[in-house]
């Protein structure tokens, strides 16, 4: 066997962040308490930085936004906009109570943690923490395990194999609670099948999901006997199993709470300009709890020396460092804290009618590029920047996600959100016993004024998770 070396040379092109990028753009994500924690944890292990006020003082920044005249804004609709997309709750259902400083643990916190009690190399740990970055609330991956891989070459210039990727996403789905990490439905249904006790009616239920899962999903049981080869008893209970699985893991914490009051900290606050009368200007606050910092005082400079004093170079490079530090973490913060504002900004001067009215009926169509175009910011930094992001007005608190809608069509200036309001109530109220098939739902939406297709009538149901006229049909014999 002939052997050789041999040596080339390849030129590519690679997007790379610098540190401080890196670090402003984690910044941009951190919510009102993780941002004071990350404050506070950069005083206690810098020496360089100081706090100028410890009296309590909180550290909030005002502006006005006016939005007496937006009508230059030119909308441009993005319908691949990945982003465009309303919460689950529909209607209004988004307001929440205004209360004090989360206490529990979040979903990344929680696998982190797990993560860190587990004996991984750390090859394996670095793509596994990567991976719990990229689930979504509901504990789903947001991105396939080679766009992942892509993404960490990009930014860090590391290869990872696919052995160590699959060593990564193992590891994240053997993590609490059971089915995070799952790339779509059937696998996260299929995690959670796979850790509960052995038995006919697991297997059953495994095999369902295995080889039948679009017959399930359609709720067509009739050819899903057929399929699966058991009997209706056997069926039946596997179908019950799986119907008791959790489809959104992520969100497990949150669900079933009843009337206990979940407790957020909003990131901005909105109030109308008390000194002017038109009510159409306001004042945009950034509300958080961290003291102003500045550089301490034996850091600005360098350390005098004394006559016949040598200079220790190590002590001098620890002044240097420490000092760039603190400089660096100080201006991260202004640019992170005028990005938001001028965020949370643009938002007001689109959706100026809702904070007038607080109507959610009156939410315009709004995508990530439209802050974009007004802002002069990149979309991944307006969407890092309202991401699990929330904002406090005289009438509640509210996600930023909320204020996000796609149009129904190009031409279109109703909002997605009134069109899932107007659907859900269609819905809610038509004849249980003969639901509405889709083609009676999109006729029904354009007798009230609104021109919307039949395809886009299908997503925007699948959106408010409710399934077609045959699934309705068969949960109301189910249910009588």
């Amino acid at each position: 066997m002939n052997e050789k070396q041999t040596l080339s040379q390849r030129q590519a092109t690679v997007q790379t962040l610098a540190p401080l990028q890196v670090q402003y753009v984690k910044m941009l994500e951190m919510n009102a308490a993780a941002i004071e924690d990350e404050v506070w944890r950069r005083v206690d292990e810098n020496p360089a930085l100081e706090v100028l006020d410890t009296d309590g003082h909180a550290d909030t920044q005002s502006d006005i936004a006016d939005v007496t005249d937006n009508s230059d804004f030119d909308r441009e609709d993005d319908r691949a906009d990945a982003y465009a997309r309303l919460s689950r709750n529909a209607g209004g259902q988004d307001r929440m109570p205004l209360e004090a400083n989360a206490t529990s643990e979040s979903l990344s916190e929680s696998l982190m943690r797990q993560l860190s009690e587990l004996e991984l190399s750390t090859p394996v740990r670095q793509v596994a923490s990567y991976i719990i970055g990229n689930l979504d609330s509901n504990g789903r991956l947001t991105r396939t395990p080679q766009a992942i891989a892509t993404d960490i070459a990009v930014h860090t210039g590391d290869d990872v194999d696919e052995a160590t990727m699959g060593s990564a996403l193992k590891a994240v789905q053997s993590l609490d609670p059971p089915g995070v990490g799952a790339v779509d439905l059937r696998e996260c249904l299929l995690l959670q099948l796979e850790r509960r006790p052995s038995g006919q009616q697991r297997d059953d239920a495994i095999a369902i999901l295995t080889d039948n899962f679009s017959l399930f999903a359609a709720k067509n049981m009739d050819r899903l006997r057929s399929r699966s080869g058991i009997g209706e008893e056997r069926l039946n209970r596997a179908i019950a199993l799986i119907r008791s699985l959790d489809p959104k893991p992520g969100n497990s914490g949150m669900q079933d709470t009843g009337d206990r009051t979940l407790h957020i900290t909003p990131d901005f606050t909105v109030e109308p300009d008390e000194n002017n009368d038109s009510g159409r200007r306001f004042t945009v606050t950034l509300t958080q709890n961290i003291p102003e910092l500045v550089v301490a005082e034996s850091f600005r400079t360098d350390v005098a020396l004394k006559p016949g004093e040598r200079r220790n170079a190590g002590a001098n490079a620890f002044i240097q460092s420490r000092r760039q530090e603190a400089g660096e973490f100080i201006t991260l913060i202004a640019r992170r804290n005028a990005t938001l504002l001028a965020v949370m900004k643009a938002i007001v001067s689109i959706q100026s009618e809702f904070f007038v009215t607080e109507d959610p009926a009156t939410i315009k169509p709004m995508i990530l590029k439209d802050i974009s175009l007004i802002t002069g910011k990149d979309m991944s930094v307006v969407s890092r920047s309202t991401n699990g992001k929330y904002v406090s007005t005289p009438g509640g608190v509210y996600p930023l996600k909320m204020f996000f809608n796609e149009r129904p069509h190009d031409d279109s200036e109703v909002s997605s959100h009134r069109i899932l309001t107007e659907l859900r109530a269609i819905i809610d109220a038509e004849d249980k016993r003969r639901p509405l098939s889709d083609d009676a739902l999109t006729e029904m939406l354009r007798a009230k004024g609104l021109p919307v297709a039949r395809r886009t009538v299908a997503k925007y149901r699948e959106q408010l998770n409710i399934p077609n006229s045959r699934g309705r049909r068969s949960m109301t014999v189910q249910d009588s």
